[in-house]
């Protein structure tokens, strides 16, 4: 089925220089990139974003994840193809970096795990965001993109 997803390499991902090892695993997967747009997101796009993060995980860490977002330059994508939306998960990997699969994006270059990030109340650094739905794909890029 041929989907629309979207990625926000965010600004630890920028910072790394990390932008073209991250977008050549997506390329060889066999997704186009329909739209890329480098953007320094809002806070007010940023709570939106996370939605009901606050009534699931606590103010805390959602406050830290809208921070984290608006802390530099994002590039954000729109990419498709066939079945996109998990396989753009599969490629990311676990958002713990310590449980995501070898060969993932998370697993190669995300820098801080869930367990030390919350021990320390920081966002977890895991460099990227994808959709975990086709309707979370479209309410996050009539949110980010339009």
């Amino acid at each position: 089925m041929h989907e629309r997803t979207l990625v926000i390499l965010k600004p630890d991902a920028l910072r790394r220089s990390l932008v073209g090892k991250i977008v050549i695993y997506f390329e060889e997967a066999g997704l186009k990139i329909d739209a890329m747009q480098l953007k320094l997101i809002t806070h007010k796009e940023a709570d939106a974003h996370y939605g009901d993060l606050n009534m699931r995980k606590g103010e805390q860490v959602k406050k830290s994840a809208v921070e984290y977002l608006t802390d530099g330059t994002s590039i954000i994508m729109i990419l498709s193809g066939a079945n996109a939306v998990e396989k753009v998960r599969k490629i990311c990997g676990d958002t713990d970096p310590l449980k995501a699969d070898p060969g993932t994006i998370r697993f190669r270059f995300a820098s801080t795990s869930v367990q030390h990030a919350n021990s320390l109340n920081l966002p977890v650094m895991n460099l990227i965001h994808s959709s975990a739905t086709e309707e979370e794909a479209e309410m996050e890029i009539k949110n980010l993109f339009y």
